[in-house]
């Protein structure tokens, strides 16, 4: 019977992707066309990205794509002219097929470093001399502070390529597939947001890196389930209760010579958070627990590799990692005082995020920033003004930008649109972007004078506007009207008639799914204009609420946010009289997939079905450091991935289910979805499984998208017509 079921599997497959010929027809009544929607990136494409004022200014440098590709290049646009010029193309460096990716400005804004799939590229900016270093297979490549040097990684070790010479020289040696030096592993990656894995020293004499021994974690072959003849590629993701990699922090001379370790215990503290390391400041590490309820700030010594805890935080469910990780532009904490006399922090000790200051032995100064605030991240620190500039909002909708004196003040918002803000600095201070998304459907960067407040320039985007913005309404639902609600309507609504409704999960425990940037529901409006109404909810476990908000999903991960969605979606149907009840799904993706698939098997009589995106469906094979920050460690908490993996459902659905996993997919995630499919087919109820490949490398994304909303389309119109 299995057999039969994987040719099912390949039918529906080859099915689906025969849709994509048909989603312009189903689309032509929509405002939005599916075809538009995917070209775009949901009308995202060609928005000035990573945008990096100079040291000084006039200059400002960003990427940006073309409306329908993604073929970044980066520019350069002069506040004094007005101009904006390329500055450079994939063409440049003898590519054309993909875009930049990234880039780093010295930090005298003299130089350009453009790291490109694998090789290492340096613009000198005052006569646009384009430097290209010979060799290949460079990953993470960073310019050091004073800008004579290139750190990357090569083969799992350290480098150091010389700027004048091009002279290339290895600081560790004997890396492997399981000993990498300079590395993030899946879990650093996925769980605590540290994308980096080495720091120059600020005199850029050493560099500290992260060593990972994953030799002792089982290895899981991953592959492309769309072309399963490519070679595997063997990946270390430690699962809930496993054996985690060993991780240590060394420091070594940027001249080459022997790695000091640091000595504190990676057993007891198996995650290394994040580093930084300041001039004027000693060399600090961020570690966590095993059960991430102790996190400790440590001062690390380089020559010696002593270390001294300046501050240790406990919480009993457990310690959120600092919510600058997951702001790309925000200064990490601790953010060390220029004369090295204390440093900024950011906290959620007292129930919600909050900016202290401490002194240099990590005692406790003042609070800078009151709770009720919800500090997402710190953006610059000006000490000669003593102004602090920051992003938080009451509101948990939007991200604004705040600003304060360090040394205590009020604290005020500079962002006054509503929506979600991100600003970056130059490094004199006297210049800022903001990146914004905002309700009136404006997304864009402007570029600020922080001296005066005025706008000086917006740079210039090629994102298209949609024909027709969201129709949406927000709405305060739940227990005590305590939770966010969006509901996106029809660009044509008729009042009085009644719509099927789709319900939408947030994909990603610890984040929100109701934002007041408007455009960023451009693809949920296309299904409101195929003629429902589309809601999505943010319940327990969402950010920016208060501390006691997301830990309430703590060992329950289904029950309680399944039936916080349900009493919402009631909620809302008295206030949206046009939703008819009688006619309601559900998606998800992810660990929404997971409550998806639950809702339709909990509650036949409220949902007609369900339909689950690569849904998280059993705990114990998750990642370590997910699983066990909201389960613990199944050996302590058996009833809890019991009741949170909806595998145990299997045998009691009713509805028809749809359910899409990516083939290509990290390690377990796609075995896992076609062992809830076929245990779901062995017990007569209806399902469908489908491949999809949006990651694959060898499908276009575009037609990816297109035969996924397809076919989600395609399966509600069926069940709720």
């Amino acid at each position: 019977m299995l057999c039969f079921f994987r040719n099912v599997l390949l039918v529906l497959f080859l099915a689906t992707v025969t849709l994509i010929r048909a989603s312009a027809d189903l689309s032509q009544s929509a405002s939005v066309s599916l075809a538009e929607l995917a070209a775009t990136g949901a009308y995202t494409r060609g928005l000035p990205e990573q945008v990096r004022p100079a040291a000084r200014a006039p200059l400002i440098y960003f990427l940006r794509s073309g409306p329908k590709d993604t073929i970044r290049c980066l520019y350069e646009t002069n506040l004094a002219t007005g101009i904006t010029r390329k500055l450079l193309s994939p063409r440049d460096l003898g590519a054309s097929g993909a875009g930049l990716t990234s880039f780093q400005l010295s930090d005298d804004s003299k130089e350009i470093l453009v790291p490109y799939y694998g090789k290492v590229f340096l613009i000198k900016i005052a006569d646009r001399h384009l430097l290209a270093f010979s060799g290949d297979g460079y990953v993470q490549a960073c310019l050091s502070p004073d800008g004579t040097s290139i750190a990357a990684v090569k083969n799992s070790d350290i480098l150091v390529i010389d700027v004048a010479s091009g002279h290339v020289k290895f600081l560790t040696r004997g890396g492997s597939a399981t000993l990498t030096r300079g590395l993030s592993d899946y879990v650093d990656l996925h769980d605590f947001g540290r994308l980096r894995s080495f720091w120059w020293s600020p005199d850029s004499r050493s560099i500290a890196y992260a060593e990972t021994d994953s030799s002792s974690v089982i290895q899981s072959g991953q592959k492309d389930n769309f072309y399963p003849g490519l070679s595997q590629t063997g990946v270390s993701c430690p699962i809930a209760g496993g054996i985690n990699p060993l991780v240590r922090l060394g420091v070594v001379p940027a001249s080459g010579g022997k790695t000091v370790w640091c000595g504190y215990s990676s057993k007891t503290f198996p995650y290394l958070i994040r580093v930084d390391w300041q001039q004027h400041a000693p060399l600090s590490a961020v570690i966590l627990s095993r059960d991430q309820k102790v996190e400790e700030l440590l001062s690390v010594t380089p020559i010696s590799g002593a270390v001294h805890v300046l501050l240790k935080e406990t919480d009993p469910a457990w310690v959120s990692t600092a919510t600058d990780n997951r702001h790309e532009n925000s200064m990490c904490t601790p953010y060390w005082l220029s004369d090295g006399s204390g440093f900024l922090w950011l906290t959620e000790g007292r129930g919600d995020w909050q900016i202290e200051i401490r002194d240099w032995a990590g005692s406790v100064i003042r609070q800078i920033t009151p709770p009720g605030l919800h500090v997402r991240g710190i953006d610059d620190l000006n000490e000669a003004q003593g102004i602090l500039t920051f992003e938080a909002s009451p509101d948990a909708r939007e991200c604004q930008l705040y600003r304060t004196n360090f040394r205590g003040g009020v604290c005020s918002p500079i962002s006054h649109s509503i929506g979600e803000h991100s600003a970056v600095f130059s490094a004199d201070h006297k210049t800022y972007s903001d990146s914004f998304s905002i309700n009136d459907g404006e997304q864009g960067a402007d570029i600020y004078s922080a001296v005066t407040g005025f706008r000086l320039a917006r740079l210039p985007s090629l994102a298209e506007m949609p024909p027709a913005l969201p129709n949406i309404r927000y709405f305060k639902v739940g227990s005590q009207q305590g939770f966010d609600a969006v509901v996106i309507l029809p660009t044509v609504f008729k009042k009085n008639a009644h719509y099927p409704v789709l319900l939408v999960i947030n994909p990603v425990l610890g984040e929100n799914a109701v934002t007041a940037a408007l455009r960023t529901y451009c693809d949920l409006s296309w299904y409101a204009d195929q003629g429902y109404i589309v809601v999505s909810v943010d319940t327990a476990g969402t950010p920016d609420r208060g501390r006691n908000n997301e830990d309430a999903v703590k060992g329950d991960l289904i029950d309680l946010p399944l039936e916080e969605q349900a009493a919402a979606l009631s909620d809302l149907s008295k206030k949206v009289p046009e939703m008819d009840m009688t006619r309601v799904g559900v998606l998800g993706d992810g660990v929404g997939g997971s409550v998806a698939i639950a809702a339709a098997i909990r509650h036949p009589s409220l949902f007609a079905c369900s339909i689950a995106i690569s849904p998280l469906v059993d705990w114990n094979t998750v990642e370590v450091g997910l699983a066990e920050r909201y389960l613990d460690m199944p050996k302590n908490d058996s009833a809890g991935y019991n009741s949170s993996s909806v595998i145990r459902y299997a045998g009691a659905a009713q509805r028809p289910l749809l359910l899409l996993q990516d083939a290509s997919a990290g390690p377990l995630e796609f075995e896992s979805s076609l062992r809830l499919a076929t245990e779901i087919y062995r017990s007569g109820d209806p399902v469908d499984f489908v491949p999809i490949g949006l990651g694959s490398k060898k499908l276009d994304k575009a037609n990816g998208v297109i035969a996924l909303h397809t076919a989600i389309l395609r399966f509600v119109s069926e069940e709720l017509k």
